[in-house]
């Protein structure tokens, strides 16, 4: 994950790179960073397809069913 926090602040207007942020965290277990990071992409794109889903998934796995649902239901609008 170093790496990853090294490479975005070198390159901030990368938009890929927040979500590889994210998606690592959520694999190494830190939902709550994944979260938190899923949330700022959201901040900047509330459409972003990629980051709800992933977020919804994450939000499952913490129990956090109502933000599950909630990040499922702008899936489908």
């Amino acid at each position: 994950l170093e790496w990853l926090h090294t490479a975005v602040a070198l390159d901030p207007h990368n938009q890929n790179l927040p979500f590889l942020v994210a998606r690592d965290q959520h694999l190494v277990g830190d939902h709550t960073a994944a979260l938190a990071s899923y949330g700022k992409i959201l901040d900047t794109n509330p459409q972003d397809v990629s980051a709800l889903l992933a977020r919804t998934q994450v939000a499952i796995a913490v129990g956090n069913f109502e933000l599950a649902l909630k990040d499922s239901q702008a899936l489908l609008e």
